[in-house]
């Protein structure tokens, strides 16, 4: 039964489907947005670049938390961006291999460099 002069007021608020992933399971996924926690958890080498560069551009890219000395980086990594270095940028520092460690996997710290700019050569495949 519809009753007279009775009025129903509703608010509504628009709803985004989400799912949330591990970085493994986003292998092989290409994102428009990605909110992505890189605090203590990164916990393997090469974790933080597979999460990042699933998302398609950088503004789709929102870092929740972010912590350098938790990413891992490689010894084989290293010496590429060392070997990179020495050919583009010799104005900048080595980065050390420390080879105290037990684990073949190093944490890297530093600055991110100045983008090289269109005019300079590109850098040659890596030597295998």
């Amino acid at each position: 039964m519809v009753m007279k002069n009775v009025f129903v007021y509703r608010s509504q608020f628009p709803l985004i489907l989400a799912f949330a992933v591990t970085i493994h399971k986003c292998q092989g996924l290409s994102l428009d947005n990605a909110i992505i926690d890189l605090s203590e958890n990164v916990f393997s080498a090469g974790m933080a670049y597979v999460a990042l560069s699933r998302v398609r551009t950088l503004s789709g890219v929102h870092l929740t938390c972010f912590n350098p000395k938790s990413l891992m980086v490689s010894s084989c990594s290293i010496k590429e961006i060392n070997r990179w270095r020495q050919l583009y940028r010799p104005d900048l520092p080595q980065y050390a291999i420390p080879t105290d460690c037990g684990s073949r996997k190093r944490t890297l710290t530093g600055t991110i460099d100045e983008p090289q700019a269109k005019n300079q050569k590109n850098m040659p495949p890596p030597k295998v």
